[in-house]
């Protein structure tokens, strides 16, 4: 069987690590695989080099009429292309590609699974998009969903037909919990996007630090400016508390030792990067933000804090119980890296094997 994977890019991001993980750890081998992304090639993860890779070459835009002019060029890019290479079965992920992979449908008779990674609620906003979108993907054979939440925001028609499969947890994180005497940090690990909501983070941060001197907040990331929180670190007077620290290989190495993992964000799916600091035995706190990622990890003051989503006063007070509560701490973290059993790659990647297989089982039965 010939499994294509259909995404935006594959730079750094949950999703992207998502398909190099179930592509090399699990799927290879045992089927015929190909990657195909919508923005021209480039690749942040090492991919086997068995696997081929394929793009449709278009550049990133943000212009909502952009996006639709693009549509019809796009869709017949991609039936070109499907054509051409004959996957039997099309898995594609995050809103532009399952869009584009449901027109083509008819036209290619290729079974096509989506997967939606985030909160529909927060990224569809335009009403006539949202009745489109929900359209569209009916037209998929099956559809993954990370939270309960983000399926019900589609119809049931679809709902009955999808399933819901968590991210598999990266190997690297599930190693023995650090027993050094912890560095006096507080890590947070994304990207500089609208959704992580840094802002709120260094707002809290900034109400704690006059009990916290000894401590900086280190965020990794790739910083473009846009955000422009280096100016709102000048205006709180914290440029010697913040450190932007760019991105990094080896997140696990990086932020081992840390203190505290903070998530501030006002919008996830389920978030990699909270759900590695947790297997990695790190304290953790984080926004209880649509639609259902971190509650679906944390149970509050069990095995973290959760607090509620775009509320500084919340965040500052949890980040102060946290780093004035060493035991406490230590005792929720312990518990956290139980995720890394429950989430471990292998187990989530059977999830998905089983859940292809049966779609395209079931589309060659009502073939015959």
């Amino acid at each position: 069987m010939h499994i294509a994977f259909f995404t935006m890019g594959m730079s750094k991001g949950g999703t992207e690590r998502v398909i190099s993980n179930l592509c090399n750890d699990y799927l290879i081998g045992k089927y015929k695989l190909s990657i195909v992304t919508y923005m021209e090639w480039h690749c942040d993860y090492s991919l086997d080099r068995n696997i081929n890779t394929y793009s449709l070459d278009f550049t990133p835009n943000n212009s909502f009429t952009q996006k639709i002019n693009e549509l019809n060029k796009a869709e017949n890019k991609y039936i070109e292309l499907m054509k051409a290479i004959q996957p039997d079965v099309v898995i594609s992920f995050l809103p532009r590609p399952c869009i584009i992979a449901c027109l083509a449908k008819n036209k290619l008779e290729i079974p096509v699974i989506g997967s939606y990674r985030g909160n529909p609620e927060y990224e569809i906003k335009n009403e006539l998009l949202r009745l489109f979108v929900k359209k569209i993907f009916n037209k998929a054979d099956g559809f993954v969903f990370q939270t309960e939440d983000a399926k019900k925001f589609f119809c049931k028609k679809l709902q009955k037909k999808s399933r819901i499969i968590m991210n598999p947890l990266n190997d690297n994180f599930v190693r023995e919990t650090y027993r050094g005497k912890r560095s006096k940090r507080v890590v947070a690990v994304g990207r500089f996007t609208e959704e992580k909501n840094y802002q709120l983070l260094i707002r809290a941060f900034s109400k704690v630090i006059n009990n916290y001197r000894d401590y900086k907040l280190v965020i990794y990331g790739r910083y473009d400016g846009r955000l422009h929180l280096k100016e709102l670190v000048k205006e709180l007077d914290l440029s010697d508390y913040v450190v932007f620290a760019g991105q990094t290989n080896d997140v696990a190495g990086s932020i081992y030792d840390a203190s505290l993992f903070v998530l501030s964000s006002m919008s996830e799916g389920v978030p990699n990067a909270l759900m590695e600091a947790m297997a990695l035995g790190i304290p953790v706190v984080s926004t209880d933000c649509p639609c259902g990622g971190p509650a679906t990890l944390i149970q509050n003051k069990e095995n973290g804090l959760l607090v509620k989503n775009n509320d500084v006063d919340e965040l500052a007070n949890a980040i102060d119980y946290m780093l004035s509560h060493p035991i406490d701490a230590a005792n929720m973290a312990k518990k956290a890296t139980e995720i890394g059993i429950k989430y471990g790659g292998k187990s989530i990647y059977k999830e998905w094997e089983k859940y292809i297989v049966n779609i395209c089982e079931s589309k060659r039965m009502e073939g015959q």
